[in-house]
């Protein structure tokens, strides 16, 4: 009996959920459209960010650098760090952060040095 009533559940709900489907036509004033491509356009032409990021380690060492790397992923987890190389050292960053004070970054920072 339990079926039946399911069924029929299911049924119904899948008959009103197609039905609801159509065209749907948007009436929009050319002013917004001009204003709406044009911040478009400008997020697109716009590359990076505002934000900082904090250097941990910065050595001529690629060993250092790659253990250093390791272990502070192994620690932080969820925290994004990179390297970058500007010859002749290497140089570690953490974080994407909106703010110098943003409360997202760990208290207990420390170098690998």
């Amino acid at each position: 009996m339990y079926r039946y009533i399911i069924v029929g559940i299911f049924l119904f709900c899948g008959v009103t959920n197609t039905s609801a489907q159509g065209i749907v036509t948007v009436n929009e004033d050319p002013v917004i459209t001009q204003m709406m491509d044009a911040y478009l356009q400008s997020n697109k032409a716009k590359k990076t960010l505002d934000g900082w990021r904090i250097q941990i380690l910065a050595t001529p060492d690629r060993q250092n650098l790659d253990r250093s790397l390791q272990t502070f992923q192994f620690r932080y987890p969820t925290l994004y760090a990179d390297w970058v190389h500007h010859n002749p050292n290497y140089k570690i960053r953490v974080g994407a952060f909106s703010s110098k004070l943003d409360k997202t970054a760990p208290s207990e920072f420390k170098s690998f040095t």
